[in-house]
């Protein structure tokens, strides 16, 4: 998802012309396990398994996004061209939702799985620019740009779209 919201953040930079390439500059994932909860079988024939449950995954997620900032396309008082290195810290403390799973032979067709609604997601943004922390107020177009593609790849695993997955070839039980 991170190289997807990189990509997505990389096409925006025309709307947002004073900001150019976004690069990952660390990952980090807590080694938490989601919780799953309340499993829910729906109705399918005899072939297919499909299940609604709870996800929820409180731990922390944190990515440094750089980027090069040319002011003087924000604001017209600089006489030359020049940029300012700028780091993002994005860090995601909580995910909750509920995800549809999908599950069919694959000689049959796709398996894949989904968001049913929206999922919650709480997550804070830091800027750095040049070597000192601002307020995320001072450069809301940065904050909304990355909040932005992020509910946008969110959106894209929420029904009715849906991502596909492989699973090992095996048959529904018919006990």
């Amino acid at each position: 998802m991170v190289k997807k919201l990189l990509k997505s953040l990389n096409k925006r930079k025309q709307k947002y012309k004073f900001v150019k390439e976004f690069n990952v500059k660390e990952f980090i994932m807590e080694e938490k396990a989601p919780e799953i909860r309340e499993i829910v079988l729906l109705p399918t024939d005899s072939q297919e398994f499909v299940c609604d449950f709870d996800l929820s995954y409180e731990g922390s997620v944190l990515f440094e996004m750089e980027a090069k900032i040319e002011p003087q396309k924000v604001v017209n008082v600089f006489s030359k061209d020049y940029t300012i290195a700028m780091t993002a810290r994005v860090l995601m403390r909580k995910l909750k939702g509920k995800v549809r799973i999908y599950w069919k032979p694959s000689q049959a067709g796709p398996s894949w799985f989904c968001f049913v609604g929206d999922p919650c997601i709480d997550i804070h943004i830091d800027p750095l620019l040049g070597h000192r922390l601002f307020n995320m107020t001072a450069f809301p177009k940065i904050e909304s740009m990355i909040r932005e593609r992020i509910a946008k790849k969110l959106n894209k695993l929420t029904y009715p779209h849906k991502k596909e997955i492989r699973l090992p070839l095996a048959f529904k039980s018919s006990e």
